[in-house]
């Protein structure tokens, strides 16, 4: 095997890698700050992704269009747990068999509405480009990928280790206890 393919495929790992390290990074920030057991993370993520789809197919800019389905996702995400989770915070079993209900139907319904067909986004214009490892290229969208995995791993251990008391707050906040501060 030649160097360039050996990087090419390496790189490619570390792309995938990234992706996966982002969407459990998510799983374990809302474990370990909320004591959440929340397996239906997935299928937020793939209803984010499928909102993107939907607003680039509007004509939306690829830019424009991450943005609004974050926050769509978001809204979904606070209106599950204001309906849903809030009333089993502590009570793991309950936890389990909820979320794990709840990405069937999530999942389920993105069957419904966008089918079950493979849909794919054009790359933005900014990272659609490819780079040179001797004879191979490689997506210039992938070390996007990348770069933003590495960003968030460096934010990601900014706050756990600077920033432990807004750790502390963020805990205190979501489980409630801050009632107990003001006595």
């Amino acid at each position: 095997m030649s160097l360039s393919i050996f990087s090419v495929q390496l790189l490619t790992g570390l792309a995938y890698g990234m992706l996966y390290f982002m969407i459990a990074a998510g799983l374990t920030i809302i474990l370990g700050v909320m004591n959440i057991v929340n397996l239906a993370h997935g299928t937020l993520f793939l209803l984010g992704s499928y909102m993107a789809f939907t607003f680039m197919n509007q004509q939306f800019n690829f830019w424009i269009a991450l943005l609004l389905s974050v926050a769509v996702t978001a809204v979904i995400g606070i209106i599950i747990e204001k309906l849903f989770i809030r009333q089993i915070y502590g009570k793991e079993f309950e936890q389990v068999l909820l979320t794990f209900g709840l990405a069937f139907v999530i999942a389920d319904t993105a069957k419904w509405i966008w089918g079950t067909e493979p849909q794919t986004m054009a790359v933005p214009a900014l990272l659609d480009s490819s780079i040179s490892i001797g004879p191979m290229v490689f997506p210039f969208y992938r070390l996007f990928v990348v770069l933003i995995g590495c960003l968030l791993a460096l934010l990601l251990w900014y706050f756990e280790k600077k920033l432990e008391s807004a750790r502390l707050f963020v805990q205190v906040w979501m489980t409630g206890q801050w009632f107990q501060l003001l006595e």
